[in-house]
């Protein structure tokens, strides 16, 4: 054999081997894909999960994701997620579930490093073979305000025949500010049955077809998730629906312009149809929105109104903003010319200018809410230490450590024991210093929780906010069970808290952050639904039949009132409060009596002593920002609490918020009830303002 015969073979040998070690590594692979192009700003992005495993052997461990910013670097990563005891066999494992919202990514994505923990091992799941820590890119929301729709649609993608679902996107479509929107495509089937995996979307859309394929807890979760502050629209058609969903129709329509009709025998479709084809139908359920409207794009079937008002609907925007333009109603912005709208808030006394189209003042901010949060669940036992104490401590040791050292060593001729005094003073101050510190800070409690509750027309929960700081004397983990809820630190712009989460998230899962010796550390909580709490028994559903009465709230709060809590009921307005009850004065009110709100700056500073003041900033949207044009947006669960707001510009004498405020030792209740003016008349001596 030759020697050029010989290597050939040599070489052959080495590929074959090479390829033969390949085909035995049967470590799983990871497939990560974002259901969005994009993520909605400030809100969970929802991801399916596929791990490829071929092997005919059980393989159990723990899913982590490492989520950082924009880069794999320490300084970049914002928290974990694990998914604890996943059984793998011969087969791929897929399931499609949400991260959650941490903050806005620098770039606009996410890159995230995958592991899958065993028993005795951490396999790398990196796209990269070369790269351990090679990781996946997940898009999400960026510096701009980004929105998100989901399609619940059974129709294919067709490239000669624009689909319903299609057409009816371009009709929500804003082609001229600089806010991107970005869809989703669900089958039916796979849609999920938490609402809490709807908040990763603004507006949920489907068709008659799609919508006779969803089951009833799928459409319980659509209709919990609209109450909490959605948005939802059907396109109907021909296909035949059921009792199910004739219930869920008549339930999420039932307030709407003009009234919807729907049969209560036989098929409803014809009827839904004939309904849509007239005009689009516009509902109000809880604190959420509805539209019924035709197939097609609605450009070329609506006026340019009819266009503006169902977008301003459903985008919740300002009543009459996209009317007064020349584009008949396709623009936010440039009503109000092209540097973006000039609204003259009467809180600040000053005109808002400047709103740039895409510009950062459109991006979710934290809001003076969560702010003013972070200083009032404080122990009320801590305190900053005097600075009288500081000066005393201060002088007494540079006069310790100079003149005196000095002159009493030189007496008796030992200045050379300085050199042994001096840091031993040193370290006695230290000490000193510590200890006093650690008495004025130093509290029985480690905070407190704000906890707050909106309740529906029929006094049930429709979705609930906690808002929980720890102040902690040592560097301690703090770990947290948490059930069916969004979890996310609310933190300043400098400090970048890491959050791990682990378990089945968000369904059921275990929450942990290294807090810092004396640094609060704030965390929000978000759930939709019932979620188990005690309501106040209050008659909240006689505002609805119109036969309640201020003696009756007054009477069930003082049975609410017990020597361990203090208990008050006020109805917040755009520009003013009316207090109707407080335990603490034990005094009702006098109908017409009422506390005008000048500003958010006047409302933070008022916000140290009073819960009241801190609950009626949870309600107002002052109009700064992209609040300037919409009154609300959809469930977020994230830091900047902007989609606690409930009242908008537009909500001048129209509607108001009724509270209750239970307040404890270490706990504070704010149970929150939209109401109109004829509510408001049954706490103003009848009076509708």
């Amino acid at each position: 054999m030759s020697q050029r015969t010989w290597l050939l073979c040599t070489a052959v040998l080495l590929l074959f081997a090479e390829s033969s070690t390949a085909q035995i590594n049967t470590d799983p692979r990871l497939r990560l894909r974002s259901l969005t192009t994009g993520g909605r700003s400030g809100a969970p992005i929802s991801v399916e999960v596929k791990l490829e495993y071929n092997r005919p052997q059980v393989l159990e461990g723990d899913l982590i994701l490492e989520i950082y910013d924009s880069e794999v670097v320490d300084e970049q990563l914002l928290g974990t997620v694990t998914w604890e005891a996943i059984v793998l066999y011969n087969q791929d494992y897929i399931f499609r579930t949400s991260l959650p919202p941490l903050r806005h990514s620098f770039r606009g994505q996410y890159q995230i490093v995958a592991w899958f923990q065993t028993a005795d091992r951490r396999i790398s799941l990196s796209p990269d073979e070369k790269d351990v820590r090679g990781p996946h890119e997940i898009l999400t929301s960026s510096m701009v305000r980004s929105f998100a729709v989901a399609n619940i649609t059974a129709h294919p993608r067709v490239s000669r025949k624009l689909p319903p679902v299609d057409a009816l996107n371009r009709s929500l479509e804003f082609e001229k500010e600089g806010i991107p929107i970005y869809h989703s495509r669900w089958e039916p089937d796979s849609w999920p049955e938490n609402p809490l995996r709807h908040c990763s979307y603004d507006i949920v859309t489907t068709t008659g077809a799609s919508l006779s394929r969803l089951n009833e807890k799928q459409l319980t979760g659509i209709s919990d998730w609209i109450a909490a502050g959605g948005t939802f629209i059907l396109t109907p058609d021909a296909t035949e629906l059921n009792e199910i969903h004739r219930r869920f129709l008549m339930r999420i329509f039932r307030d709407s312009t003009p009234p919807l009709l729907i049969p209560f025998s036989g098929d409803i479709s014809d009827a839904l149809v004939a309904e849509a084809e007239q005009q689009p139908v516009l509902g109000r359920y809880e604190l959420g929105r509805t539209a019924l409207v035709q197939q097609g794009d609605l450009k070329q079937t609506l006026t340019g109104a009819e266009l503006a008002r169902f977008r301003n609907h459903v985008w919740k925007l300002r009543e009459n903003w996209g009317q007064r333009g020349t584009d008949n109603g396709t623009s936010l912005f440039d009503d109000y010319g092209r540097r973006g709208p000039a609204i003259y808030s009467k809180y600040r006394n000053l005109w808002w200018n400047n709103l740039y189209p895409g510009d950062i003042s459109t991006q979710p901010r934290r809001s003076g809410f969560s702010r003013v949060c972070s200083d009032v669940l404080m122990p009320t036992d801590v305190q900053t230490v005097p600075g009288s104490v500081v000066a005393l401590l201060l002088a007494s040791y540079v006069l310790l450590v100079g003149p005196v050292d000095y002159f009493v060593l030189g007496l008796i001729g030992r200045r050379k024991w300085t050199w042994f005094l001096f840091p031993a003073f040193t370290a006695i101050y230290t000490y000193a210093a510590i200890e006093i510190s650690h008495d004025y800070l130093a509290s029985e409690s480690n905070g407190k929780t704000l906890t707050v509750v909106d309740i529906g027309a029929e006094g049930q929960e429709l979705r609930q906010s906690r808002l929980k700081l720890f102040f902690m004397g040592a560097d301690v983990p703090v770990e947290q069970e948490e059930i069916k809820c969004l979890t996310v630190p609310v933190h300043d712009a400098d400090t970048e808290p890491v959050i791990h989460l682990s378990g089945r998230f968000p369904q059921s899962y275990q929450s942990r952050q290294n807090a810092r010796q004396w640094q609060p550390l704030l965390r929000r909580m978000m759930s939709i639904g019932p979620s188990g709490t005690d309501l106040p028994a209050l008659p909240w559903k006689q505002l609805n039949e119109g036969t309640a009465r201020q003696a009756d709230f007054v009477e069930a709060l003082k049975e609410i009132h017990t020597d361990r809590n203090n208990v008050s009921m006020f109805v917040v307005g755009i520009d003013e409060m009316h207090s109707i009850w407080d335990s603490q004065l034990s005094t009702e009110f006098e109908p017409d009596y009422e506390q005008q709100i000048t500003d958010p700056a006047s409302l933070a500073a008022a916000a140290e002593t009073d819960w009241q003041t801190v609950a009626a900033m949870s309600v107002h949207n002052w109009g700064q920002g992209f609040m300037a044009v919409a009154e609300q947006v959809a469930p977020q669960g994230s830091a900047s609490c902007e989609d606690l707001f409930l009242l908008g510009p537009d909500d001048e004498s129209k509607n108001f918020v009724l509270m209750v405020i239970v307040e404890e030792k270490d706990t504070v209740s704010v149970y929150r009830r939209k109401i109109d003016a004829k509510g408001l008349a049954v706490f103003s001596g009848g009076v509708i303002p």
